[in-house]
C-alpha cells in the first residue's frame, strides 16, 4: 500500500549519514486554519521523535499529538506514546502503561459511557491473559431507571474460575455500594455497613 516517509538525519549532505540524537525531531503532520486574516494559525500537531539514545539499527522513538486550546494560536501537546509503548494523555513522562494527568478539577476523571440503553452495565475489567473475555476482575457501575429519574450502584466483582474463555458476569458480584451509600458485601439486598451508622 501507498505510505508517507519522512526521514531525519544530522548529516547535511545527501548520501552521508550522521546518527539522531535524543529528542531530535524527526517529522511532523501540522495543520493550519485560516483565522479571517492569514493561514499562519496552527489548529493541531502529530510529530515523531527520537526518545532514547539511539544507535546502528536501534532507534527508539515517540509520537506526540497537539492541538490548540480556544484563544490560542499554538498547539499544546495532549497525548504521548513513548517508545516504550506508555500512553500518557495530559503527561509527558507517563509513569505506567496508560495515564491521565489533570490539573484542573472538572476533566481529571475518566469517564466510560454505554450508549446502548439503559437498565445496563459500564466498568473496567482487568485479566492478566493476552486473550479478550478472560477479565478476572472488574469494577463496574449498574443504572437503574427509575420513572423520572436514574440510580446507580458501584458493583466490585471477582472470577474463582480457572482457565477457559470465561470472564466477569453479573453473578460474580462480591461488594456493592448502592445509590444510598450503603455497602454490602456478599449480597445485594441486606445492607451490612451503612454509611451513615
Amino acid at each position: 500500500g501507498s505510505s508517507i516517509m519522512i526521514g531525519k538525519s544530522r548529516n547535511t549532505t545527501v548520501g552521508s549519514n550522521t546518527i539522531v540524537q535524543n529528542n531530535d525531531g524527526i517529522g511532523a503532520i501540522t495543520f493550519f486554519a485560516d483565522d479571517g486574516t492569514n493561514l499562519d494559525s496552527r489548529v493541531a500537531n502529530i510529530s515523531a521523535a527520537v526518545d532514547g539514545t539511539p544507535s546502528e539499527n536501534d532507534t527508539p522513538g515517540r509520537l506526540v499529538f497537539e492541538t490548540t486550546a480556544d484563544g490560542s494560536a499554538a498547539p499544546s501537546e495532549r497525548m504521548r506514546i513513548t517508545s516504550t509503548g506508555r500512553l500518557g494523555l495530559g503527561t509527558s513522562n507517563p509513569e505506567s502503561q496508560f495515564e491521565i494527568v489533570s490539573t484542573s478539577s472538572d476533566v481529571g476523571t475518566l469517564i466510560l459511557r454505554n450508549t446502548v440503553g439503559t437498565g445496563g452495565y459500564t466498568g473496567i475489567g482487568f485479566s492478566t491473559n493476552v486473550t479478550a473475555g478472560r477479565e478476572k476482575a472488574a469494577i463496574y457501575f449498574q443504572e437503574t431507571h427509575g420513572t423520572a429519574h436514574y440510580t446507580g450502584a458501584l458493583v466490585f466483582a471477582t472470577n474463582n474460575v480457572s482457565g477457559g474463555a470465561t470472564r466477569v458476569s453479573t453473578s460474580d458480584e462480591r461488594m456493592r455500594i448502592d445509590a444510598s451509600g450503603n455497602v454490602m458485601i456478599g449480597t445485594t439486598s441486606s445492607t451490612l455497613f451503612n454509611a451513615t451508622s
